[in-house]
Parts: C-alpha cells; sequence; structure tokens
C-alpha cells in the first residue's frame, strides 16, 4: 500500500504553526516541563505542528492525583493554551491550529482535575491568564520569535536545541 504525504504548508500559515508551536515551548520551559522535541512537519492525521514534553514518572495516575500530580497538570494545560495565546498575539488566530489543543485539555487534561464543565472553562481561564502573562514578557516574547526563527529553518528542533534557544535569551 503506498503512503500518501500530507500536502506542504503555505509560507504564511507555516510562520503561523512555528510561533504556535515555539509558544508551548518557552512556556512549557517556563512551567518546567521537560521538551522532547518540537516540529512544524504536517502529519498525516492533519496535524501541522507538534510540541512532546515527557510525562513523569508513574504518569498516568491510577488511583486520583497527588498534590505534585495535579501541578503538573496544570503546567500541561498553561503550555497548551500558549499555542494559542502566542498565535493571537500577532493578530491571527488559528481555531484550526488551537482546536486540537482545546480538545485535548478538555477531553483529557481537564477530566483529570474535575469533571465540572464550569470548573473545568475557570481552570482552563487561569491557564490561558498564566500563559498570556508568561508571553507578555519581553525575554519569553525574545524566546518566542528566536525558536519560530529557528522552527522555520530546520523544521524540527530536539529538546537541547530548543531549549539552549529559550535559555540563550
Amino acid at each position: 500500500m503506498r503512503s500518501v504525504s500530507p500536502p506542504p504548508v503555505e509560507q504564511g500559515r507555516l510562520e503561523q504553526i512555528a510561533r504556535h508551536e515555539a509558544g508551548h515551548v518557552v512556556v512549557g520551559e517556563a512551567m518546567g516541563l521537560q521538551l522532547q522535541d518540537v516540529d512544524v512537519l504536517p502529519d498525516p492525521d492533519g496535524g501541522r505542528g507538534h510540541t512532546h514534553f515527557r510525562a513523569p514518572d508513574g504518569w498516568p495516575p491510577n488511583n486520583g492525583l497527588s498534590p505534585a500530580q495535579r501541578d503538573f497538570v496544570e503546567r500541561v494545560l498553561t503550555a497548551f493554551m500558549a499555542g494559542h495565546v502566542a498565535e493571537s498575539a500577532t493578530g491571527i488566530a488559528d481555531p484550526d491550529g488551537s482546536a486540537y489543543d482545546f480538545d485535548t485539555a478538555f477531553r483529557e487534561w481537564l477530566s483529570y482535575l474535575t469533571k465540572d464543565p464550569e470548573e473545568q472553562r475557570q481552570i482552563l481561564g487561569r491557564c490561558t491568564q498564566r500563559a498570556n502573562s508568561i508571553l507578555g514578557r519581553r525575554e519569553a516574547r525574545a524566546a518566542l520569535r528566536a525558536v519560530a526563527d529557528a522552527l522555520l529553518e530546520k523544521s524540527r528542533l530536539s529538546a537541547a536545541e530548543a531549549t539552549a534557544i529559550v535559555q540563550a535569551i
């Protein structure tokens, strides 16, 4: 069976995707998450960029969450919302690009904290505000640009490459 490659992404859209993924990286770094890699490569499932963080040992939990695990979930949610915050700062939100993040946040991550939809919206609102606060800092905006530029140049960055860019700012 022949593998079908996803179509290439136009340059303006690619810049937007790079900024979105860079938002995840910069905020994830600020939140103490361990990056595995980041890319702006399309995938056969319609994905157009990916940021992967390492889960802590013992994840997912079997019986409820410890305070440390609850904190981890909120840090992950903040990093998820950073993609939307980063792209919105350009004045051009990408609902398709952020839809996966919102869907995953609601379907998976928020359910670890609460099943109540109103509580979930409140938590996500706090996480979005935290991401906005982090990305509002001058050094974070510079790191965001630098990571996005590196993604546009290389398409994929290892954890070491992306972390070095953020920490150099």
